[in-house]
């Protein structure tokens, strides 16, 4: 019996379709909020804007209530309850005349806010119905929740749980909760605050469907902070005081208990029913019947580290009305304001392939073969197999843009240095050191520019301004699909897994003589349908990202590293390296070159743009994947731990693992075959193969200048063809063996930040946006530890050109493009 080492070491695949984030997430999965709050403030640090109140509360609040009514309520509803007392510059809360001190515990000081917005909420507030939700101080209460990790609580939230009969208690419920809020009497405990509010507001996003967004509040001492989240950034005010601005307190809780459900973030197209089943509501347009689909389970939940992203769940459903009952998959996902929708996507390719075999004239001889290949599927319509069939989708509205004035911030939840105050931002007399501890703890100051003196001494990657980024809105998108399928990350046996593989390059040569690619092939989008009992017929799923190629002349691929598509263990090579894999070599200049006014060669500094090898690529590291850690094998697994890795940047390991051979790195006392398992060992020649065909022909397609020709891609596409032809002759009994299912964004149990996972420090936004950038911000002097990196490995020279040649000489010709492919 072969080594083993537990399942939970091995590099892991995305679950479903939501294998997909524009960058790195890690996954909580069953880890308690506490566990986990290192890792989400490690990775929401970088989501925020800071503004000034008055813009907050026009922006994010759910309203803005009118000064009038303000008054009006502190006139006939608090002062006669003895809440309020005092009037204009004098006026105050009854129990906060002053700053808290430290003379009574934090759950004592603060409970009377409950009884300022009971009082609140009697308002009779013309125009405005009063809502289910309630101010509740809950610092003993436990948070029930249908998902991992509710093992936190929170000081006191806006609720529409109502209190169990017969007590002054409730039993809280994340569903429930639409304003967490977390109390300190310390300023210099801000971050703690900041941290566990952001985590609260995660965990709520992660269980709720019908969240589009939430808000928070934090206080420290007398000082007030608000806060909302979205899938598109998250937004936090400058403090203010409520006790020397008893009215701006009023007003927060007016718009907050005045609300709509939608206003507080509720999605008024989906149902959360008594089961905990969700019914979503699926316009069809004007004039015709809405269409109700009920969940029957999740498909795919991604319990996020982070609340921006697509946040991609799927179920699945049925429809309510049908008789007989008919059952779909639907996918529910936040995109880019301005993307394409899936169903716009396909819609577009389907013609580009019926226009592609519609021409009488073929523009492209090298495609030819492949024209040939696929004409009889394209003639039946039977191309449209390959990928999902939707029944019907909707578009919902954008998120809301970042509020005016707002500019980037961080080190919001790193502990802070306290600095003495000469004054407070109020007209009244600042209060005695015995009314509190109060500080400028927490005001944001600018970065110093990187041209300068102080910020050109800076090496920590967290305290330099980030890259520009206009938080782009996204929009709500939900699809409804016809056929149920399973991943190819989650097939048990390897014969499967080798079946549909080899499948999806019928699709992919599709989308090639067609003109589009993919960008973003990964296990979870590449599905598996059950056709029949005994075989599986693969879907392409996932086309947001899918792009006509080449690209309009003039086109420039973003250098903003969130634009890199993809799950980073199935990532090309020349994405993640950001640069294409030509080198110069000795026939590349001459002495003629100084009469040319080509000093560079443009493809080769240009930013890499995605192509169809790209495509490609990633399905040969997913077999690779399944080969070194779907199998538990340890000489296998332990290989490829420092390659699959979930971060963006190209790691030692993965890079010679590609330019050199699949033996780099092992030692020598064995080479890569030796690794696999006993049945698989004649896939490693096969593998190994195929690399050598990729490397090669990046090089030679740059070098030759034909990257943006469609042609050039048809003799990789063969070699795919052969590589999996050459795997079915393999003798040996592999087809039956057996797959453990995987997850590669799980996080480990993280109780110090600087154990957080690695996500690469270059991942600073969040979508391809093209505003200019305002100035950034720091929260505070100290900086967030640097989260450890995979420790580097010495990168060995590259092969030159000639070398590769020489490697290759016995399978290929040189200069010659054999269509024999892979060598018997």
């Amino acid at each position: 019996m072969s080594s083993t080492i537990p399942p939970s070491d091995i590099p892991q695949a995305p679950k479903g379709s939501d294998a997909t984030p524009r960058t790195p997430r890690t996954n909580a999965e069953k880890s308690t909020i506490p566990n986990v709050r290192p890792q989400i403030v490690h990775e929401m640090d970088r989501e925020f804007v800071v503004c000034d109140l008055d813009a907050f509360m026009k922006r994010y609040l759910p309203f803005a209530p009118d000064d009038e009514s303000v008054l009006d309520c502190v006139t006939n509803n608090l002062k006669p309850n003895s809440i309020m007392t005092g009037v204009d510059r004098s006026l105050r809360f009854t129990d906060y005349s002053t700053p808290p001190g430290s003379q009574m515990t934090e759950m004592k000081t603060y409970e009377d806010l409950e009884r300022i917005g009971a009082s609140i909420g009697q308002y009779s507030y013309p125009n405005h119905n009063r809502n289910q939700f309630h101010y509740r101080h809950t610092p003993d209460n436990h948070i029930y929740s249908k998902i991992s990790g509710s093992s936190h609580k929170v000081d006191a939230c806006f609720t529409s749980d109502p209190l169990i009969p017969g007590t002054n208690k409730i039993r809280m419920n994340t569903t429930s909760m639409a304003v967490p809020m977390e109390h300190k009497l310390s300023v210099n405990q801000r971050f703690d605050n900041n941290t566990k509010v952001v985590s609260a507001n995660v965990h709520i996003m992660n269980e709720d469907v019908r969240r589009m967004f939430t808000f928070g509040i934090t206080i420290e001492c007398d000082q007030m902070s608000l806060w909302y989240h979205s899938r598109s950034h998250s937004a936090v005010s400058k403090p203010f005081s409520f006790v020397y601005k008893p009215l701006l307190l009023v007003k927060v809780f007016m718009s907050i208990l005045f609300a709509t459900t939608a206003q507080l973030g509720y999605d008024p197209l989906v149902t959360l029913e008594q089961d905990f089943k969700y019914t979503f509501n699926i316009p069809q347009g004007p004039g015709k019947p809405s269409r109700f689909f009920r969940t029957i389970k999740p498909i795919v939940e991604y319990r996020s580290n982070n609340i921006t992203g697509r946040m991609t769940r799927i179920f699945h459903v049925y429809e309510v009305d049908s008789d007989p009952r008919r059952e779909f998959v639907l996918k529910d996902v936040w995109i880019d304001k301005d993307a394409e929708t899936e169903g716009q996507i396909q819609g577009a390719l389907f013609g580009d392939i019926e226009k592609f075999w519609g021409e009488t004239r073929p523009s492209n001889d090298e495609l030819g073969e492949l024209r040939s290949m696929h004409a009889d599927l394209v003639a039946s319509k039977k191309y449209k197999d390959f990928f999902l069939t939707m029944e019907t989708d909707h578009v919902g509205d954008p998120s809301c843009v970042i509020a005016d004035g707002a500019v980037p911030i961080r080190g919001l939840f790193d502990a802070p240095i306290t600095i003495p105050v000469a004054s407070v931002p109020s007209a009244q007399a600042p209060p005695s050191p015995t009314h509190g501890k109060r500080s400028t703890v927490g005001t944001p100051r600018p970065i110093p520019p990187t041209n300068t003196k102080a910020g050109s001494q800076s090496t920590n990657n967290l305290n330099q301004p980030r890259p520009p980024r206009g938080y782009t809105p996204r929009k709500h998108y939900r699809v409804v699909f016809q056929e149920r399928c399973t991943s190819v990350g989650d097939l048990r046996v390897l014969g499967e897994v080798v079946d549909v593989l080899q499948q999806v390059l019928i699709p992919l040569q599709l989308m090639l003589c067609a003109g589009w690619v993919h960008r973003d092939i990964s296990s979870g989008n590449i599905l598996a349908f059950k056709k029949d009992p005994k075989s599986w017929q693969v879907k392409l799923s996932d086309l947001e990202y899918a792009k006509p190629f080449p690209p309009p002349a003039g086109y420039k691929a973003s250098t903003d590293p969130k634009t890199l598509q993809g799950t980073p263990y199935f990532m090309p090579f020349e994405i993640l390296q950001k640069r294409y894999l030509y080198l110069f070599s000795e026939d590349d200049i001459s002495s003629s070159a100084w009469n040319s006014g080509d000093g560079f060669l443009s493809e080769k500094d240009d930013v890499v743009i995605h192509n169809f090898q790209h495509d490609l690529e990633s399905v040969w590291w997913i077999l690779l994947w399944t080969l070194t850690c779907r199998i538990v094998h340890a000489p296998c697994n332990t290989w490829a731990l420092p390659i699959f890795q979930n971060i963006t940047n190209l790691s030692p390991a993965r890079a010679e693992c590609f330019t050199l051979a699949l033996q780099a790195g092992i030692p020598a006392e064995g080479d890569f075959q030796s690794k696999l398992a006993e049945p698989t060992r004649e896939f490693g020649r096969c593998m190994e193969l195929g690399r050598r065909f990729m490397f090669l022909e990046y090089r030679k397609r740059v070098k030759s200048r034909l990257l943006r020709e469609r042609g050039s891609y048809a003799f990789i596409h063969q070699q795919f063809i052969k590589l999996f032809e050459q795997v079915a002759l393999i003798k040996a009994e592999w087809r039956p063996v057996e797959l453990i299912k995987s997850n590669p964004y799980s996080v480990p149990h993280i109780t110090d930040p600087s154990k957080a996972p690695a996500t690469d420090a270059s991942t600073n936004q969040t979508s391809a946006e093209e505003a200019p950038a305002p100035q950034d911000v720091a929260a505070s002097a100290t900086t967030t530890r640097h989260i450890a990196q995979p420790a580097r490995m010495r990168l060995k020279r590259e092969r030159s050109e000639d070398e590769v040649e020489r490697i290759l000489r016995p399978e290929r010709q040189l200069g010659k493009r054999s269509k024999g492919g892979l060598p018997k």
